[in-house]
C-alpha cells in the first residue's frame, strides 16, 4: 500500500506507488497484471469490505480480509454508512453493490458447504480479490 502523498495523481486506489515505477517494470518485460490490480478487483474488494461494515443483515458479510486490504482512507470512508449509501446511489452502477454481495454470499455458502462435506481440495479459478 502507498501513502496518499505518494499517489502522484494516479486514480488507482490500490497500487499507486508511482506511475514511473510501473513504466520501468513494463520496460523490463513485466506484464500489466504483475504490476497493477484491475479496477473490477478493486471494486469487488471495496464492496466486500463495505459489506463487512454493514449493519443491515441482508448485506452483512464476514470478509474481514477485504477490510484489511483496502487503503486507510477507504477504511475511514467505510466507517460512515451515509458515505457508502451516497457512493452506491450516485457513483456506482445501479445494483452493482447488491450483485457483488449476493454473488459473494452465494460463493461463500457453497464453499462452506463443501468444507462441511469433507472435500479434500477446492480449486478456485479466477483472478482478483473475490
Amino acid at each position: 500500500m502507498v501513502r496518499q502523498s505518494d499517489r502522484s495523481g494516479c486514480k488507482n486506489l490500490f497500487q499507486c506507488a508511482a506511475c514511473n515505477d510501473r513504466r520501468d517494470l513494463m520496460k523490463k518485460g513485466k506484464s500489466r497484471i504483475e504490476i497493477k490490480t484491475s479496477r473490477t478487483a478493486e471494486f469487488t474488494c471495496m464492496s466486500r469490505a463495505a459489506s463487512y461494515r454493514e449493519t443491515r443483515e441482508c448485506y452483512k458479510g464476514a470478509d474481514n480480509i477485504a477490510y484489511v486490504l483496502v487503503p486507510g482512507f477507504v477504511k475511514l470512508l467505510l466507517r460512515f454508512p451515509r458515505v457508502c449509501q451516497l457512493y452506491n446511489k450516485y457513483l456506482a452502477p445501479k445494483g452493482i453493490y447488491e450483485y457483488v454481495i449476493a454473488r459473494t454470499k452465494y460463493i461463500d455458502s457453497v464453499f462452506m458447504d463443501v468444507l462441511e462435506q469433507g472435500f479434500d481440495q477446492i480449486v478456485i479459478f479466477g483472478a482478483g480479490f473475490d
